[in-house]
Parts: C-alpha cells; structure tokens; sequence
C-alpha cells in the first residue's frame, strides 16, 4: 500500500531527531540488525516450540532438573495437590502477578533488570525505535482532532495499559507536544512498585523528577512541562465518565503488547463437548479436582524437566460450558474432534470496558491496540514462555522468572465490542507495517536520517537505526509488520467520519479541523471563481466573433 503524504504534518515527520540515540537506543539498534529480534509467530504451541518468540531466534536449551524452586513453584504445586488441576489461567495469572513472586510484579525488585530491553528477557517496538512512539503521539494527535478535542481547549487524556518503562508514553508526550496538542493529563495503569518507579523517573525529569505523591486511589506526579501523570494499579480505579461534563478531555487509550499477557482459557473439543486443558503437577499421578471425579486426568504434554504439565478434562468444566458459547467461530470448531481453542476472557472485558467509556463520554475518545495474534482464525496452541531472549516452556524453571504470552484474537476482541457496547465502531485490524506505512513511517526515517547525515554521525549509527525501523514494519519470517496488528475503537457517528480513521485507510486531513475546512471552502471559492473567469473569457470571445462576422 502507497504511503498517505502527510501534508500538513509533513514538517513533523520530517523533523530533527527527537530523541537523541542514547546508549540504550543505540545498543537496541545493533540487537535487531544482528537478528536477535524475532517476532512472534501465529502458529507456536506448547509442544511444538514456537517458531518466533518476543525477543528470539533460537529456543533455550533444556532447563536442569535442579533449577531453581520458586516459593511460587511450591505454592501453585500444593494447591494443585489439595484441589486438583488449575484452570491454564489461573496458572498465568500467578505467575505473570502474584505480589510475592509473579514476573511483572517482582521482576527487577528480584532480579537484577527490568522484562525489557536488551538486558531483558524481551525487546519492544518503542525500545526499537524511537519512531514507533512518536507515530503513535502522531495517531492520537489526529485523532482527537478529529474530534474536535483540540480546537475546543477539551485536550487530551491519554491512558496507557501496561506501560512498561514508560518509553512508549515519553516518546508519544514528545511528539503530541512537539504538534503543539494539549494533554491535559496522562493515566498509568501499572501494578508494579519497581516499574512505576522506573516510569516516574522517564517521565517526570529524572533524578530531580518531583516525588510521585500518594492519592486516594493511586499516585501523582508531574512532567517537566506540567502534565500531571497518575498511576492506577487497577482499571477499576479510574475516574467516571461523566455524560454531563461535555468539556472533559479525549481520552485515548493505548494498549501495546498488553493483551498477549493476559491470561486465557483453553479447550479441546471430544466426542461433541468442550474439555478444558488444565494445569497439574508431574508428581500426581492421580490429580484430584472438585470439578471432575479424581484419577482420570489423563496427561497430554509431560515434560520430565518441567515441574507442571497441561492435562485434559474428562468431562466438561463451568468454564467450558460457558465460553465457547459466546461466539459463532469457536462452537463451529466443536464438530472437529480434537481442535483446540483459546478464549482470553480477561482481554474481551477490558476491551468492552474501554470500549463503554468511549461511548459514554460526550467528549468522545479512541482506542488503540497493539499486540500480535490471529485476526480472523481463533487462536490455539499458542501459550509460550521467554526468558533471556530465548524461548522456553511456558511451564519451566524458575516458575514466576519466565514471561508468559498467547495471541491475541483480534477478531473476538471486535466481536465483544460491537456485540456489547453500542455507540462505537471498530476499525482493523490491518497489519502493523501497513499501520506504521499509513502514518507516515518512510517520512519520518527520511527525516532522522537527513537529521542524522546533518549531525556526520557515523554510517554504522545510521545503518542501524533504519535497520530497526525497517524491523518495525518489515513483513518477513524476522519482522515485526506482519504478525503484529493494529485495531482501533471509535465513537459512532458523532462526528464526520469522511475521513476515515488514520492508518486504517483514513488520512491526515480531518473534515472537523477548522483549519482545514477554511483551506477547502478557499479552494472551492477559487475554483468557482476560476470557472466564471472561464465562462465570462469565452462569453466575451462569442462576442467578438459575433461583431467580427457581421462587419464581414
């Protein structure tokens, strides 16, 4: 697909660099251009190692037996012991959150680096490049002024959904300032203490940030420029939606690389029923479970270096009675014995969640989800483990030190939207390459570039930083352009949709803007003008020709 001309932000993207190479960005560069980065693939399963994980080109070997015994380990293996299997979302939900010893809870407190990064377990497209976050402030920017947010003095909130170190949300802040947008205030939904400290120092200045106040529901601080930001350990403590306060800001929720980290359900159907696959540890060799008689678990996956194990539901579970009903596409799977299926309960409630606020603010708002997974097949084998930039069980050693991820189904995510929120719309999901392509992404490495060359930085620097770029949306077995996925949730039929919704065939050039629409009515008016200048010159010549035939 042609790159859209940006037009009136051609100056943006075009730009000197926003953010300086540090030696953080710089080693991100080279990590990608030596291949270490490797995207995820739709097709990776529990048995079958996947073929591209978060951060990897290789799986890791087989763990040792002696690994490491987590109290997290002992935990999950004695409740096991006295009520059975677990649900497989249960299993990731401790893993990946419990507040002792759960990865994104405790990683960095425990360990000696943060999940992210190169001195990670996994690379993100904003550590990449710098240029994915400023598209994305790029995106929002639009957005709310298509809605007339910015040419109303309501501004912007912007929300981001695990947000990591707080990269992506600085490079967003940059660049919606740097178009001279106004964010009224940020939102951080954030359970860790270690990464909410960590983003409060990107953001807030440094070392001489202003400290992170205490509020009733969470924490407060403020960015050099003023923005206030405040942290939320829980969706549920954000603020109402009013329908009377109609000078309320846009907000813009962004969830990047968060809905492949909640947790999911799974089912295998038999014999015309859904089973569930359970979590069971290889100790038991009669597993006992409230929901189903004890001993006829049978096992489905063992591995004798991994301390659990999926199993198979003999019979139908209270989850498998209810979840696959929700949608058309998962019982149509039900008449082929043995297919199996992941529901990602978690990520279809906080999409519809999202989606009610949209809708139920009179100052309007969006949505934006990043992640990679399926769009329009269901998602099935797909749970995987990464630690160290390499793939791992999901099930293996240190339980609670590994990251666990699943697709993400895109396609579920629009249908609980639509089916359960009125007043919106859902665009996508289009390929990420084609998203970033859409916003402008050749423009903007055109511009570092030049800015680079001006600043006689090195070939090397510059190789490497449109090698990252290039990774962002390149479509190949090692790039991020194909697999991830874009998807935007939007107020319907509030506001003049002619133009569509930027990266998703839409353009820059909003109907709302004023601006924009004074540049259009000036147009016609010169074009009106222009024809009757054309007709009056024509009348005229009709008229010589007229006199000049009659004194012939």
């Amino acid at each position: 697909m042609r790159p859209t001309n940006p037009h009136r932000f051609i100056s943006f993207l075009s730009s000197p660099l926003l953010r300086a190479p540090s030696a953080r960005t710089r080693l991100s560069a080279q990590f990608v251009s030596k291949g270490r980065y490797v995207s995820q693939h739709p097709f990776a399963s529990i048995q079958n190692q996947p073929a591209a994980s978060k951060a990897s080109a290789t799986p890791a070997t087989v763990p040792k037996q002696d690994a490491e015994i987590t109290p997290l380990e002992t935990q999950l293996m004695n409740a096991i012991k006295l009520t059975g299997p677990i649900t497989l979302a249960q299993y990731m939900r401790q893993c990946l959150t419990d507040p002792q010893s759960g990865y994104y809870t405790t990683r960095g407190q425990t360990t000696s680096t943060t999940p992210f990064g190169t001195t990670g377990d996994f690379i993100t497209s904003p550590e990449i490049s710098q240029v994915f976050g400023e598209l994305l402030g790029l995106w929002a920017f639009v957005e709310a002024n298509a809605q007339g947010a910015l040419a109303t003095g309501r501004g912007l909130r912007l929300l981001e959904f695990g947000p990591g170190k707080g990269t992506l949300m600085a490079d967003m802040l940059r660049s919606i300032n740097t178009l001279r947008g106004n964010v009224k205030e940020v939102i951080m939904i954030e359970k860790s203490d270690y990464l909410r400290n960590i983003q409060h120092k990107k953001l807030c200045g440094g070392d001489a940030a202003p400290p992170m106040e205490p509020t009733e529901k969470g924490f407060v601080s403020t960015t050099p420029t003023g923005t206030q930001i405040y942290w939320y350990e829980d969706v549920k403590f954000l603020p109402e939606i009013s329908r009377r306060d109609k000078g309320a800001p846009c907000e813009i929720h962004i969830l990047h690389e968060l809905l492949d980290a909640l947790p999911i359900h799974a089912f295998q159907s038999s014999a015309g029923q859904w089973r569930e696959l359970m979590v069971t540890h290889k100790s038991l060799n009669q597993p006992r479970t409230p929901h189903f008689a004890p001993g006829l678990v049978a096992r489905t996956s063992p591995n004798a270096n991994d301390p659990f194990h999926l199993t198979l539901s003999p019979s139908t579970t209270p989850h498998s009675l209810v979840l696959p009903k929700s949608s058309k596409r998962y019982m149509d799977l039900l008449k082929l014995d043995g297919a199996t299926i992941e529901i990602s309960p978690d990520s279809l409630t906080l999409a519809a969640l999202i989606a009610k606020r949209i809708s139920g603010s009179p100052s309007g708002g969006a949505a934006l989800i990043i992640d990679y997974g399926t769009d329009g097949t269901v998602p099935s084998h797909s749970l995987r483990g990464i630690r160290n930039h390499r793939r791992v069980s999901p099930f293996a050693r240190p339980i609670g030190g590994v990251d666990l991820s699943a697709d993400v189904d895109f396609f579920g995510v629009a249908e609980a939207v639509i089916k359960e929120v009125q007043g919106v719309e859902v665009y996508g999901p289009v390929e990420q390459g084609t998203f970033l392509t859409q916003l402008g992404v050749e423009f903007r490495l055109e511009g570092m570039v030049k800015a680079m060359k001006q600043q006689k930085m090195s070939e090397t620097e510059i190789k490497n930083v449109t090698s990252a770029v290039r990774r962002l949306v390149d479509g190949g077995v090692e790039g991020m352009g194909k697999v991830y996925k874009a998807l935007a949730i939007v107020p319907k039929g509030r506001w003049d949709r002619r133009g569509g919704v930027l990266g998703f065939g839409g353009n820059f050039e909003d109907p709302t803007d004023g601006e924009i629409k004074e540049e259009r009515q000036e147009a016609e008016r010169d074009h009106k003008w222009e024809e009757q200048q054309k007709r009056e010159e024509e009348e005229h010549r009709r008229k010589i020709e007229a006199v000049k035939n009659k004194t012939q």
